[in-house]
């Protein structure tokens, strides 16, 4: 419990009081001190509504508990008072890292109960907890007001803590429907046929372990003298499109601050695109500060866990230039890569002119805050250049680029 404080209009009173009271005991009129005292009676009775017994408990709900970026979230509250002591009328305040929002409570005899629902924008990725609940409860006067943490029903008297009515929300990043661009050397005229790579393909791609049924004519027999394994040879099909996507976080070329707008946008990208691949099976890499971290050890490749992973992705205070990793360099010229950096202002796109050498095509995308974006496709061909908003903007762009590279959306 948090003693009560003292309203503005409380410590008019109280000043009064003292103005009052010392007065007539100067010059001697002891009703002036009766006056005084009565006033200063006035504060401790409303002091008193405050703190006045009985308890009560919460539930909380929140819905839903993953929304993207820009949605809003339902909190629904439901409180139960108990106890001899009337409550004073007050609010119910839920606490959290994405916004506080209170509610009016107007119930007063013991078992009365309260239902409030409220929505807050989730407008800021990563996880975040919604709670602890509290009763914000001030006098009829409006001369004092305290808070009073409630506790779960399914928790003992004895054993009230705040910290037990909460719940957990993440704020994922928000997508855009973009299919993946062309990007295989020899593509094949109508579009791949499969969503799954077929094994067979011209196009070596790795070694792994021997596994039952596996053709003996792919054993890669140098490499078994190496190592004393028996290791195959993997294929992938040239005509299947692989991605490559480059996410730069430095926080300079988004305008500097803790958490820019415009990275926040950056990342809607680099999961579109990243949705775009997953969602057909199609191979698809995420580079982050020079280290591959997508696809990610421990991890499926689902659309869900990628947003998971990209939901903690923060800018950071690195002035150097962004880099692919090593699986990105390794696997050149056989896929797309999209960069998703900050104003080309900041990062011309012939920062990335080396880099695009070694894929088929490359994407540069650069995001603005709004109202300083063309929101326009700014060079096509190998390297297409794009600057954007947000990815709502790149959504409509993103057809003409596939079309003036012979690609299908």
């Amino acid at each position: 419990m948090v003693l009560p404080s003292i309203s503005p209009a409380g410590r008019g009173v109280a000043v009064l009081a003292l103005t009052v009271a010392g007065a007539g005991a100067l010059l001697g009129y002891p009703s002036f001190v009766l006056l005084g005292g009565g006033l200063a009676g006035l504060l401790a009775v409303a002091a008193g509504v405050v703190l006045a017994g009985g308890r009560a408990r919460a539930e909380l709900a929140v819905e839903p508990s993953r929304p993207a970026r820009g949605d809003t979230v339902r909190i629904t509250v439901h409180v139960l008072t108990s106890g001899r002591s009337p409550w004073a009328a007050g609010r119910v305040a839920v606490l959290g890292s994405l916004a506080r929002v209170e509610m009016a409570f107007t119930g007063r005899r013991s078992g009365d109960g309260f239902q409030g629902t409220a929505t807050i924008p989730a407008s800021v990725r990563g996880r975040h907890r919604v709670g602890p609940v509290e009763l914000v409860r001030a006098d009829p006067m409006g001369l004092a007001r305290g808070s009073h943490p409630l506790s779960s029903p399914a928790l003992s008297s004895s054993a009230l803590s705040s910290s037990d009515v909460a719940a957990t929300v993440r704020v994922v990043p928000r997508l855009a429907r973009l299919a993946p661009p062309p990007s295989a050397r020899f593509r094949q005229l109508d579009g791949p046929d499969h969503s799954v790579l077929r094994d067979g393909s011209a196009a070596f791609d790795t070694l792994r372990e021997f596994v039952p049924g596996d053709d003996p004519r792919r054993m890669h027999w140098p490499s078994v003298a190496r190592t004393g394994e028996l290791l195959v040879r993997t294929f992938v099909d040239p005509g299947v499109p692989s991605g490559h996507v480059l996410l730069d976080t430095r926080a300079g070329v988004y305008g500097g601050g803790e958490r820019p707008a415009a990275f926040e946008d950056a990342v809607d990208v680099a999961a579109s695109v990243l949705a775009g691949f997953i969602a057909r099976d199609f191979p698809v890499t995420l580079a982050v500060r020079g280290q591959v971290t997508w696809p990610a050890a421990g991890l499926p490749e689902t659309t869900d866990s990628m947003l998971e992973l990209l939901s903690e992705v923060l800018a950071d205070d690195d002035h150097g230039p962004p880099a692919l990793g090593a699986a990105h360099l390794r696997e050149g010229a056989l896929g797309s890569l999209v960069v998703v950096t900050g104003g080309h202002e900041t990062v011309p796109a012939s920062t990335f002119d080396a880099l695009a050498r070694r894929f088929t095509n490359t994407t540069v995308v650069h995001v603005r805050p709004a109202g300083h974006a063309a929101n326009a496709v700014l060079a096509t061909g190998r390297m297409a250049v794009v600057e954007i908003s947000d990815v709502s903007k790149l959504a409509d762009l993103w057809p003409g680029l596939h079309a003036q590279r012979g690609g299908r959306p």
